[in-house]
């Protein structure tokens, strides 16, 4: 499962573009942005970058345009998406998404190498949402999962908590929870049926929540999977 979680990650990063689209106050940066959109999720990565080179050209100090292009490099040259992370971060330091997706890299980069390091930047950058956006349910998510992964289980589960708390539509961290409660039920002899019960409450939610095809089949392999 914990694969799986990866995969989700790396889809709902792309997924972030359409959401940047609605941040700018000009109209030529908005055009160029819809435009880089509409031909990154047909998957014309290529030809959206260069629409985002446009939208920088005719605006350098945007920080959202360089996020944008970053999710676009990400399948190209992973590299590039790194330095355009760094650069949305120069210009805002306070710009929540650049860190969110900064730390979705270092998440993804650091299973792709194996390197822990990767993890305490990711962390860094999930720390740094949270800090300036307290109720910021995605960061609390993403956070979850590195305490999750380093064995942490309560701490993760306090996040998921809180990133449900302050956004109790995040189906991901349903999921996330689900899954995390399931694996704790488990984990003493016999099967504790209240946490099984709060595990099967969580999975059992999910195809309310969202449409996302991927996230529902792996509450639903789950749900089987914990016999609920």
């Amino acid at each position: 499962m914990k694969i799986k979680m990866t995969v989700c990650l790396l889809i709902n990063v792309l997924s972030l573009a359409l959401v940047l689209s609605c941040s700018s106050d000009d109209t030529s940066q908005s055009t160029y942005i819809q435009q880089g959109n509409d031909l990154l999720m047909q998957g014309e990565e290529e030809k959206a970058i260069a629409i985002f080179d446009q939208a920088i050209d005719a605006n350098p100090n945007q920080a959202e345009t360089y996020v944008i292009r970053g999710i676009a490099y990400l399948t190209i040259d992973p590299n590039i998406s790194l330095i355009d992370f760094n650069k949305a971060i120069e210009i805002n330091p306070e710009y929540v998404d650049a860190y969110l997706q900064r730390g979705n890299f270092y998440f993804n980069r650091a299973f792709a190498l194996g390197d822990s390091s990767d993890l305490e930047l990711a962390m860094k950058d999930f720390d740094t949402v949270i800090e300036i956006e307290p109720d910021n349910s995605e960061g609390f998510n993403k956070r979850a999962r590195i305490h999750i992964l380093a064995g942490n289980k309560n701490q993760g589960l306090f996040d998921l908590n809180d990133a449900i708390r302050h956004n109790p539509l995040n189906a991901e961290a349903l999921v996330d929870r689900g899954m995390l409660l399931g694996d704790l039920a488990q984990e003493e002899t016999g099967v504790d049926p209240d946490l099984k019960e709060s595990s099967c409450d969580d999975l059992s939610s999910i195809p309310d929540l969202t449409n996302d095809a991927l996230i529902i089949q792996d509450a639903m392999d789950l749900f089987l999977l914990y016999k609920c």
